[in-house]
């Protein structure tokens, strides 16, 4: 495009003007991007050299920056993220868009996916509540590759390897979680599980699943419970969230992090 438009400057001073151009070098794209991403900071468009061996030559390439290429390089988003209203500004350029890239995900709208240029910053929000992201909506961000490739949950109870585990983002399901934990002990309730899910405000919401006919979904840092035959599930549920939560519903304060919380060597792994 550039060579066109040289040689049809040089038209008003020459009769047939050839114009060739090569690039010694290019300036490199550097964006920030910040908020509900796993690991925010500053991005660089970084060269990839290609080489066409039946040809013997070698060329650089530098692909363009678009803000899902950003956020894959930026280790994914966090699952409370908003993808319906990040945000990209530049103060130099005078650049506020406003994008949804749940509409890149569910319906392929590529528009929403633009191009970033060196000065460029990427926010993206956070949800007031994970409950706000629908089974639906969780699931389509999972298989994305702006989801990270995995995320935990802790197996407690009546299994056979209690502790935290990795669930990929295919397949982020309780009957996975079971499996993960090497299945169950002979004296396992298979009948009925207990979810704990803690939410940014420090509240538990509890549910009751049958595991053999509803594979539920989980989330990030769920607690999966499951109590032996001889044991109310409500009860040993209720027991180990009592041992962590404060009795006005929030985090005990020598409970700081969740990295304490999921020590797979507290005591908690056999109750």
């Amino acid at each position: 495009m550039l060579t066109r438009e040289l040689k049809a400057r040089f038209k008003s001073y020459l009769l047939d003007p050839k114009v060739s151009l090569k690039v010694n070098g290019m300036q490199t794209a550097k964006v920030y991007i910040y908020g509900a991403v796993q690991k925010p900071g500053l991005y660089q468009q970084e060269r990839v050299t290609s080489r066409e061996i039946s040809a013997g030559t070698t060329s650089a390439v530098t692909p363009e920056l678009t803000v899902a290429s950003v956020v894959a390089n930026a280790g994914g988003i966090k699952y409370n993220a908003d993808l319906r209203r990040i945000r990209v500004t530049n103060n130099a350029t005078g650049r506020n868009e406003e994008l949804d890239l749940m509409k890149l995900i569910e319906q392929g709208d590529a528009s929403q996916d633009i191009y970033l240029r060196s000065g460029d910053t990427v926010y993206i929000p956070t949800l007031e509540s994970d409950a706000q992201i629908a089974d639906r909506d969780f699931m389509l961000i999972a298989s994305s590759s702006l989801a990270p490739a995995d995320f935990p949950v802790r197996v407690i109870g009546a299994v056979n390897r209690p502790g935290v585990h990795k669930l990929t983002s295919n397949s982020p399901r309780l009957n996975s979680a079971i499996a993960a934990s090497e299945g169950y002990m002979p004296e396992a309730n298979k009948k009925v599980v207990t979810i704990q899910r803690v939410t940014p405000q420090g509240n538990v919401s509890t549910f009751y699943v049958d595991p053999n006919s509803n594979d539920l979904i989980l989330r990030p840092n769920d607690i999966v419970v499951v109590a032996d035959k001889s044991t109310s599930v409500a009860s040993r549920g209720f027991d180990f969230m009592g041992n962590i939560i404060s009795p006005f519903g929030r985090f005990a304060d020598s409970y700081n992090s969740w990295a304490e919380m999921f020590n797979p060597t507290r005591r908690y792994d056999r109750w």
